[in-house]
């Protein structure tokens, strides 16, 4: 990379290969739909081998897994 390569001052990438706004949305929104779904696989099965608890571990990682 030259110096004088402009690049995004949010994320640090050359503007050359930037995805722009709206691709860095939709990248997050993927990320935040396999956390989610990886989220409620944990609690899935925390309910199987500690169900007495497993609410309560959810919430109190800030998870709502158990609410549909």
């Amino acid at each position: 990379m030259s110096a004088n390569q402009p690049i995004c001052k949010t994320c640090g990438v050359l503007w050359v290969d930037h995805m722009g706004i709206q691709g860095t949305c939709a990248e997050n929104a993927k990320l935040r739909k396999e956390r989610d779904a990886a989220r409620r696989e944990v609690c899935r099965l925390m309910s199987m081998f500690n169900a007495e608890n497993s609410v309560e571990i959810a919430a109190s990682r800030s998870w709502d897994c158990f609410k549909e």
